[in-house]
């Protein structure tokens, strides 16, 4: 078997699984340097550019990057049909915390806010099917694959979503209960109930 460089290792590893570059990095700067929010933000930005470091070497192995117009166009097409519902989703995400800023005291929001990022961990599950089934959907528009792959992936989808679902009912009450402040273990009923 083909022995890879602690280099490519890492590298390959990093841009498969950015959310443990992501989280290593918040553990270091929120936990050991203790900067607060902003390392948080510095963590996010971080793991975004190990990502590109570690996809440069991958890029680069096929040559010069060249401007591609016509996949650029039907990227542009594509993006165009499917980003004002995005900007939506975005928009309409947390008003709901917003909202209950305005009656509900401090800490309610927080443990609230808490309760709901755990439960929305099983989110992550659709928005992968959605970045990768919308793209084939997509491309196969007007062909009979299309409906092929929305009904394959709409059926695999529930199986997983099931799975992640119970998975998350175990993991997060143990992550308030016992990672968390034990002032957020009211969050607990809002999270079963999210």
């Amino acid at each position: 078997p083909p022995v890879c460089s602690l280099a490519s290792c890492l590298s390959s590893c990093l841009v498969c699984r950015p959310a443990v570059a992501t989280l290593a990095l918040v553990i270091v700067l929120l936990g050991s340097l203790g900067l607060g929010g902003g390392g948080a933000v510095i963590a996010t930005m971080a793991a975004s550019v190990v990502m590109i470091a570690g996809s440069l070497p991958a890029i680069l192995a096929d040559g010069t990057p060249t401007l591609d117009v016509p996949l650029l166009r039907r990227l542009v097409a594509y993006g165009m049909r499917v980003q004002p519902g995005s900007l939506l989703q975005i928009l309409n995400y947390r008003l709901d915390i917003l909202v209950l800023a305005l009656f509900a005291p401090l800490n309610a929001v927080g443990y609230y806010f808490v309760a709901e990022f755990l439960a929305e961990l099983v989110v992550t599950v659709a928005n992968a099917f959605q970045s990768s089934v919308l793209p084939l959907v997509a491309r196969y528009e007007g062909e009979a694959r299309q409906d092929e792959t929305t009904i394959a992936a709409v059926r695999h989808h529930a199986i997983l979503a099931l799975l992640a679902t119970g998975a998350n009912a175990i993991f997060s009450p143990l992550v308030i209960l016992f990672v968390l402040d034990h002032g957020y273990r009211p969050g607990l009923v809002a999270f079963f109930i999210l």
